[in-house]
């Protein structure tokens, strides 16, 4: 696990997928919904690679994805040609406050799923 964590990155990665999974968490005694973010990510070689997860404390919010996004430069990346994200109200503007050249794309996936809150 120590070596997964502490492995270098690469510089450029062609495709980022970054989203959260909402799970239940125990923490200090209760069960609480708890945001654990997840970065894919799609190298130039085409291999996937999960980058890492981290844990946030509480619900998913633009202000930890850009803590998120500055530990990955930190550990390395430089660049990023997409992010392929959801629709969460700033997320595009903490991708390119750390990645200024990114191209910022919602996921197909989340497309779907917001079409069928219209289906009856």
């Amino acid at each position: 696990m120590e070596a997964w964590q502490n492995r270098p990155f690469e510089a450029v990665y062609p495709i980022l997928y970054l989203d959260a999974i909402h799970m239940k968490i125990r923490r200090d005694g209760k069960v609480q919904n708890t945001a654990v973010y997840v970065v894919l990510g799609l190298t130039c070689t085409g291999q996937r690679d999960v980058l890492r997860h981290w844990v946030g404390d509480g619900s998913e919010g633009a202000s930890f994805w850009l803590s998120v996004l500055s530990d990955l430069q930190a550990c390395g990346v430089e660049d990023v040609f997409i992010a392929c994200v959801d629709g969460l109200v700033g997320f595009s503007e903490a991708i390119r406050a750390i990645f200024p050249r990114t191209v910022v794309q919602r996921c197909v996936i989340h497309h779907v799923r917001q079409s069928l809150t219209y289906v009856g």
